[in-house]
């Protein structure tokens, strides 16, 4: 899970490089690729390395470009790919690839955050992986699983079973048809729909 974690965080500081250092150039600041290369570095320092990644470019805007437009433009490609990053791209990457629910770990990176500043936002996935990993391995942890995990809490044919008790035909005959496109039709039967009906 670590490791795919770091996968993930290689693969957006590059996407972010390549993206900022596309829209430096088009801006015609001088030594675009110098700066991509440098915020790919910076960003796997949490909050100050991006920040000073971005701090460089604009100085040069602002020194080599006349008027504001550059500068400004550096400014806002920035908080753009921050933004875009930071909301949506990573918490749905990093909590796929470390099996966690993305808004878990949303909220695990507040947490941490706040418990132990800058050290917590940097140690915040790993430590959520272990307490998840612990929960999952451990049985006096399996709460921390079911809260930050992205496993669903029940097996499949005990939702069935839950939904036909409650006489919620149209949400089980989704549930169905779900699992009939992913597993086929006979081994649904088999392994969902014949367990269901045995707890009748």
């Amino acid at each position: 899970r670590l490791s795919r974690y770091l996968l993930g965080l290689l693969s957006v500081n590059f996407g972010f490089a390549v993206v900022f250092t596309v829209a430096l150039l088009m801006l015609g600041v001088r030594y675009a690729v110098v700066w991509g290369t440098i915020t790919f570095f910076f960003r796997f320092v949490p909050l100050l390395g991006s920040a000073v990644s971005m701090l460089l470019p604009l100085t040069v805007s602002i020194a080599t470009q006349p008027g504001w437009f550059a500068p400004i433009g550096v400014v806002v490609c920035y908080l753009a790919l921050e933004g875009i990053t930071g909301n949506l791209i990573e918490p749905y990457l990093f909590g796929q690839s470390v099996g966690m629910n993305p808004l878990a770990l949303l909220v695990a990176i507040m947490f941490w955050t706040w418990v132990w500043g800058p050290i917590g936002l940097m140690l915040a996935t790993p430590l959520s992986v272990v307490l998840v990993t612990l929960g999952r391995h451990l049985p006096c942890f399996s709460k921390l699983s079911l809260l930050l995990g992205d496993e669903h809490p029940m097996p499949v044919h005990i939702v069935l079973f839950q939904r036909l008790l409650a006489k919620d035909l149209i949400e089980a005959s989704n549930l169905l048809s779900r699992l009939i496109d992913k597993r086929g039709l006979a081994d649904t039967i088999q392994t969902v729909v014949l367990p269901a009906l045995n707890y009748g």
